[in-house]
């Protein structure tokens, strides 16, 4: 990080050539494969391929029907752990550089892959065989292959207005009573009181319903499957709940107010025309049709121009959110300018839009004046026509009020106009509003039984399940049986299903295209809530997720437990010492994903959480595969003393991750080629599990 960054305390530090970066979590943004992997580069078909040939990408390549045109969603979501760290592998290698930096990119592939690329691409045999090559990680087999090997320890090198008129139309002497000074005033105040009272109940009423509108987009987001996630970049999720949400908040409450107390006034201002000169309202025949047609065109142009605007405004927030997520990446590889002229791109398009919807108003608005002049005009002409018929006063009082009326009259058409455009925010968010549920999600045909799962028996009854209608079954009718309190690894070549099956256990797919069944201590698990099958249910994800808020929030979001009890799973993780440290203790922030403390501390704590959640059923999907041998020796001690009751299913690519499970299932291509402990897997001499013994792992159980 200090070679990218030069965040040096002391010291000095020189880089000579360019630089090549693998970060350790993969880096993936919205885009095609190969978008991703010559990351703004000239495409060499020659040298494309070998670096896709290196990564062990070619097969994986062939199994998606668009290839390395295929899309992949916001950061990744539509490929395996194994395939993002290989595209972010690949990009590296495609990139001419001297020095090239790995931070732990075997982790996340199976050690028959990671033998695979480190052969062809790291090691003195690889492609990069003529570069410097750093490469950090916790894989110890490698270590004799290289030329050069550094051991650091706690960062050290050991070896993140007609009242007025009728009062001046009087003689001097009775303007002086005192009766009509305080009529006036009277009317002042109570015009004050009911402009106070009528503005507070108007945004009160308002702001409750930007409220209302907000938490049933809230809720309609957070009650969708994971398909609108996979269709939907964050930025355009994020346009929603920010500048469309400023709007109805901030801008449509105020303009609604303008549109109505102008137009009153404007009404008000016509009357007091009409009682002063009331010819002067024959204008009106010809103007009100004219200002109807202009409106009628201004509004259907403008709402249009004013979505494409909101529309062409969220590619800039999903830039701006991937860009911020891979700067490390974009610094490393020396592509600043490509995202910068990026960013200015999608945000003149934004612009143009805006620059296009400011001077159709511009254009409204000067068609308003000259029709508001008109009536000002004509007011004047006949105030002097008629002069000898007309008390002066009023003729005053006109005059007056057809000077304001230019101001007022253009003013409420104009808000009137825009209130109607800003209503697109209020239309965007309802679609959000109205967003498919998950089907089930609180009530379903079963409700389940009184501290169900009491054993943890898991069984998969000729089960298939796809992620959409028209993809083919990525787990294809497996069969299990899985006993309570059993501890089963769960091992397989990279998209082999294993991910697949903790989808289904939390049925993260539509029951529309799932078939078979999956049982839970005899409950089929589809006939239940999915509140109810998820809140029972435990997992420690592969990538820790923290959120941006206290330690304690994060151990304990619904306050549930007592400080003491928190303390001593920090203290069964060995993080309390570190804890009690800290000035704030419990109430310490979490910075976003957790940076500001490092990934194993982060899976700790993960497991920590784990701890507290009374479940029998726990899920654990290569959580140590992003942490040094000691800590995940650490982890792995924990859960077999912490879970020593629980039904526990461990997806690993590390053998003595899951050598002391009771069972052992093998995945291949979305079925279970074998089922049963390691011993006898061991016997059948298993190609999968041979290839993982072979990566020279101290494994001390056989």
């Amino acid at each position: 990080m200090n070679i990218l960054t030069s965040f040096l305390v002391q010291g000095s530090s020189k880089i000579y050539g360019k630089i090549a970066y693998v970060s350790q979590i993969s880096w993936i943004f919205s885009g095609t494969i190969r978008e991703n992997i010559l990351f703004c580069k000239d495409f060499d078909k020659e040298k494309y391929e070998r670096v896709l040939q290196s990564c062990c990408l070619i097969t994986d390549l062939q199994s998606f029907p668009a290839g390395d045109s295929t899309v992949i969603g916001e950061k990744g979501v539509n490929l395996s752990g194994g395939q993002k760290a290989r595209v972010s592998l690949a990009r590296a290698l495609y990139t001419e550089a001297d020095i090239y930096l790995f931070d732990d990119p075997l982790a996340s592939v199976d050690p028959t892959i990671a033998r695979k690329i480190f052969q062809q691409c790291i090691s003195n045999q690889g492609i990069l065989n003529d570069k410097t090559r750093l490469l950090v990680t916790h894989q110890i087999q490698f270590l004799p292959e290289f030329d050069h090997c550094i051991l650091l320890d706690h960062g050290i090198y050991d070896a993140t207005n007609k009242w007025l008129s009728i009062w001046s139309s009087k003689l001097e002497v009775e303007q002086r009573e005192s009766h009509y000074l305080y009529v006036y005033l009277g009317l002042v105040i109570g015009t004050w009181l009911m402009a106070i009272i009528r503005a507070d109940y108007f945004f009160h009423i308002i702001l409750r319903g930007a409220s209302v509108f907000h938490d049933c987009m809230l809720k309609g987001v957070l009650y969708s499957s994971l398909r609108f996630y996979e269709s939907n970049p964050v930025g355009r999720i994020l346009n929603r709940f920010s500048k469309d949400q400023q709007v109805i908040d901030e801008l449509l409450p105020v303009t609604f107010f303008d549109t109505i107390q102008s137009l009153t006034m404007v009404l008000g201002s016509i009357v007091i025309i009409g009682i002063s000169n009331p010819w002067a309202l024959l204008i009106l025949i010809i103007i009100i049709p004219m200002l109807l047609w202009l409106r009628r065109i201004y509004v259907r142009t403008s709402r249009e121009i004013k979505r494409l605007e909101s529309v062409s405004r969220s590619p800039i927030y999903a830039l701006f959110s991937s860009s911020l997520s891979g700067l490390m990446t974009i610094r490393t590889f020396e592509v600043e300018n490509h995202f910068l002229n990026s960013f200015i791109y999608k945000n003149n398009t934004n612009t143009r839009a805006l620059f296009i919807f400011i001077a159709l108003t511009r254009w409204f608005g000067l068609r308003l004046d000259l029709m508001t002049c008109s009536i000002t005009f004509l007011t004047a002409i006949l105030s002097i026509t008629l002069r000898q018929n007309m008390d002066a006063s009023s003729v005053a009082l006109g005059l007056a009020y057809a000077i304001n009326l230019l101001d007022l009259f253009q003013g409420g058409v104009r808000q009137s106009a825009a209130t109607e455009n800003y209503m697109i925010s209020t239309e965007r968010i309802d679609e959000y509003s109205h967003i498919p549920p998950e089907s089930g999600f609180y009530k379903e045909e079963l409700e389940k039984p009184s501290n169900w799962p009491t054993e943890g028996r898991i069984e998969f009854d000729d089960y298939k399940l796809s992620y959409r209608p028209e993809l083919e079954p990525v787990l294809k009718g497996i069969n299990l049986k899985i006993e309570p309190r059993n501890k089963i690894g769960i091992i397989g070549r990279t998209g082999a299903g294993k991910s697949s099956i903790f989808q289904a256990l939390y049925r993260f797919t539509d029951k529309s295209i799932t078939h078979g069944k999956i049982l839970i201590d005899g409950i089929d698990i589809s006939k239940i809530s999915l509140n109810d099958l998820r809140s029972n249910l435990n997992i420690i994800p592969q990538s820790p997720v923290l959120f941006s808020n206290t330690l304690r929030y994060n151990l304990d979001p619904f306050n549930h437990y007592t400080d003491e009890q928190l303390w001593d799973v920090l203290e069964a993780v060995q993080l309390k010492r570190k804890i009690e440290n800290l000035k704030d203790k419990l109430s310490t922030q979490i910075a976003e994903y957790g940076s500001n403390f490092s990934v194993g501390e982060c899976q700790l704590i993960c497991v920590a959480r784990a701890i507290l959640k009374p479940s029998k059923i726990l899920l654990i999907d290569e959580a140590t595969a992003h942490v040094d041998t000691k800590t995940d020796e650490l982890i792995q001690k924990i859960l077999r003393e912490k879970f020593m009751n629980h039904t526990v299913l461990t997806i690993a690519h590390r053998l003595h991750t899951v050598i002391d499970s009771d069972k052992i299932v093998i995945m291949n291509d979305g079925i279970v080629a074998k089922y049963g402990t390691p011993q006898e897997l061991f016997n059948e001499k298993n190609e999968i599990l041979t290839d993982m013994n072979n990566d020279n792992e101290p494994v001390t159980y056989l």
